[in-house]
């Protein structure tokens, strides 16, 4: 059995706008691609990273879009492969932390989620990352564990992730205390409780909050020294245009589970069945704010990127 070990820079292609960063050592943002296979409808998921990676160049850095190409990590994703990706998801693996070396091997496509993002970002020496919302502890969670590979990466991996907390549609307080329990700091970014994706509705308030990326930069600072091998969750607020209110979104978010239930969708089929569902029962709003929050958190990230260079 051949034992020799494959060195990690064999398996990443580098696009030439990244690799021109690390020569310059410019500000870079690292960016999910399950987005655009696994978390948008067409069209959508194409204006939806097209927007992030425009936002983060005018906010003076450098997007780094991840995702797994014939089994070859690609760290900077062409505007072909991305196309490839939002109009044949079905040919596309979405890719945690636990799947990730799979992919590689068979070689497959891949779609990175948080996890997988975080991972690579950390081993490429990115230290933050821009999502929409992370995922969580699911709803009626009971036999099994059924927690998202996005929370222990957070715990594992010096990587800064901004998002608009967790999507509405898992237990949030039971995603807090995992958080806790894992050390993970939520801190929020002009908001002093913990947003819902859908919603900035007051129910969890977070201990610490800043009102300015600068103070978030110094933050981060001081975290890493103290903590070199763990993340941090920056919670941005969803944009108030486009939020729902809070108590509509739970009654159909309830409604989904019960048809989920008697389908037997459950599992990690579960979030995908109610997100696709969540935007038909709202006319495509829930879809329209995703774009909107993603565009938010790309652009914070941003400007934290840029400070922390």
């Amino acid at each position: 059995m051949n034992r020799k070990a494959v060195s990690f820079e064999s398996l990443v292609t580098c696009s030439i706008e990244y690799k021109r960063a690390r020569e310059k050592n410019l500000p870079c943002v690292a960016l999910e691609s399950s987005v655009v296979a696994q978390g948008l409808p067409y069209r959508h998921n194409l204006e939806a990273i097209r927007n992030c990676e425009e936002v983060i160049r005018r906010e003076g850095a450098v997007p780094v879009t991840m995702g797994v190409w014939e089994g070859k990590i690609v760290a900077g994703m062409s505007s072909e492969q991305i196309e490839h990706f939002a109009r044949r998801p079905d040919k596309v693996r979405k890719v945690n932390v636990q799947n990730l070396a799979s992919v590689i091997a068979c070689p497959y496509h891949g779609a990175t989620t948080v996890s997988a993002t975080v991972h690579l970002a950390a081993r490429l020496g990115i230290p933050i990352m821009a999502t929409g919302g992370i995922g969580g502890v699911h709803l009626n969670m009971k036999e099994i564990m059924d927690v998202s590979s996005d929370l222990q990466a957070l715990a594992s991996y010096p990587v800064a992730v901004v998002s608009s907390g967790a999507k509405c549609v898992l237990d949030i307080p039971k995603t807090l205390e995992v958080m806790e329990t894992l050390g993970v700091p939520v801190i929020g970014y002009r908001t002093d409780y913990f947003p819902l994706f859908y919603s900035n509705k007051n129910l969890y308030p977070l201990e610490t909050s800043f009102s300015h990326s600068v103070d978030i930069v110094n933050y981060l600072r001081y975290y890493f020294s103290v903590f070199p091998e763990s993340g941090v969750l920056i919670a941005n607020s969803v944009p108030e245009k486009h939020s729902f209110d809070y108590g509509e979104i739970n009654r159909i978010v309830q409604r989904l589970l019960q048809e989920a239930q008697k389908k037997s969708i459950k599992g990690k089929e579960l979030t995908p069945y109610l997100l696709k569902n969540l935007a038909v029962a709202t006319n495509g709003q829930s879809v329209l704010l995703n774009k909107e929050l993603l565009v938010k958190n790309a652009r914070l990230a941003a400007s934290i990127a840029k400070g922390m260079v």
